[in-house]
């Protein structure tokens, strides 16, 4: 078992559960409220999405079988999978990859779902790959591809940018597991910007334009590592803000009408008071990834104690200078020693963890804490919605919001909830 509620926590819930109504808007409350193919009113419509993590930049805890295959342990994310395999195999498999991990169908499903997003990372290899770096291209017309289902099923898509030349966080989900060069070279901090200017003109035009309207200027930059960091981080946001909305230059004369999303590093949505607003700037919003998964702090938590967390988040989204989102964020919990945990996240390996197996108080626990995490998202302070990470996975359930969905962790439809943070957080 992942979380043990303790008796009386677990007849709170329940009690809370059977005394609340469901909560919605009424601007958004449901898809058969609105036609799926208007424009999405961003100003009163709350965004409910998914990623779609681990197709454009691979992930091995996503997709651990495209690593296991390899047969090399040394191969634990994209660089590798480029650098230390024979090239026309690790192609093959790429390309195989990106026709079959996300279908037609899967946009038809996540329609079902009750949807009206995706957030699609994607790494600056997809448009520029230089010198030694050893990234396989062909992922763009598998992107192109995409928007096209996604316009077929009235689902608007952010486009991600989740890996930057030297990496901004030495995380295997930029692209290559690491030391953070990115800051260290003003040559790397162009070539993104590059890329933006490359995607905001490409897919802020028609076709694209109706279907694309959010693009995010830089996935988890690692701002805190060092000043340096924050300060190149800050002025490329400056630069890539320019790139995103004018990219033919200001002297063209037009602009794009992209919603222009910049990560927070991590930090209090507070900090961002004051930066990329007044006069020049329009349409920015910010994006918050919330996990209680990842830090020291997060091993050994009770399920209260992550309930109560959620609850202490909303200050934060309370006080936010800026329209927010959670581009990420999930109801999986540390269910391991943080050595296992690193292993299972960090490589191909897997924690060894018991299955819940449909038992009532995990369900209880896993609806309540999605509850509460959307309703943050959704109706604290500025908050304009949320993409749950990620829609797929091969072997980590709470990972999937199509698996946790159909093993009833999560509401069946997305705008339907038990758990109220007024009345939970008044109880915690």
């Amino acid at each position: 078992m992942r979380v043990q509620l303790h008796p009386r926590a677990l007849a709170l819930l329940a009690h809370l559960a059977l005394a609340a109504p469901l909560f919605g808007d009424s601007a958004s409350e449901g898809r058969e409220a609105r036609n799926l193919h208007r424009r999405f009113d961003y100003d009163h419509d709350k965004i409910r999405g998914v990623n779609l993590g681990g197709w454009f930049v691979i992930e091995p805890f996503l997709t651990p079988t495209l690593f296991n295959n390899t047969g090399n342990p040394a191969i634990v994310d994209e660089w590798t999978f480029c650098q230390l395999q024979d090239r026309e195999t690790a192609e093959s498999a790429l390309r195989h990859h990106w026709d079959t991990f996300i279908t037609a169908d899967d946009f038809v499903e996540i329609a079902a779902a009750g949807l009206d997003h995706v957030r699609i990372p994607v790494g600056y290899w997809m448009l520029d790959v230089e010198g030694t770096e050893p990234y396989i291209q062909g992922s763009e017309e598998f992107l192109d591809r995409a928007i096209g289902w996604a316009q077929e099923n009235g689902i608007q898509v952010l486009i991600d940018l989740h890996g930057a030349p030297g990496s901004q966080n030495g995380n295997d989900h930029s692209g290559h597991l690491g030391p953070i060069d990115w800051p260290h070279d003003p040559v790397y901090v162009d070539r993104t910007v590059e890329v933006i200017r490359t995607l905001a003109a490409k897919y802020g035009s028609p076709p694209y334009s109706d279907t694309v309207t959010m693009i995010e200027l830089l996935n988890e930059p690692a701002i805190s590592v060092s000043d340096e960091m924050a300060k190149v981080t800050k002025q490329y946001y400056l630069d890539a803000y320019e790139a995103a909305r004018w990219p033919w230059g200001r002297e063209a004369g037009n602009q794009t009408d992209l919603i222009i999303v910049f990560h927070d590093g991590f930090r209090e949505l507070m900090y961002w008071d004051g930066f990329l607003t007044g006069d020049g700037f329009e349409k920015v919003w910010i994006d918050d990834h919330y996990y209680q998964v990842f830090g020291v702090r997060d091993a050994n938590v009770t399920a209260e104690q992550h309930i109560r967390r959620v609850c202490e988040e909303q200050n934060n989204f309370a006080t936010s200078p800026f329209p927010s989102i959670s581009g990420e964020f999930s109801i999986y919990v540390p269910p391991c020693t943080p050595a296992e945990r690193h292993s299972a996240l960090g490589n191909v390996g897997t924690c060894d963890k018991s299955e819940p197996n449909g038992e009532t108080d995990y369900a209880t626990f896993t609806q309540a804490y999605f509850d509460l995490q959307v309703e943050l998202f959704e109706n604290v302070g500025q908050g304009r919605g949320w993409f749950y990470y990620t829609w797929k996975s091969e072997d980590w359930e709470e990972w999937s919001y199509k698996t946790s969905r159909v093993l009833g962790w999560i509401p069946f439809r997305p705008w339907e909830h038990h758990f109220h943070l007024n009345t939970v957080c008044a109880a915690a």
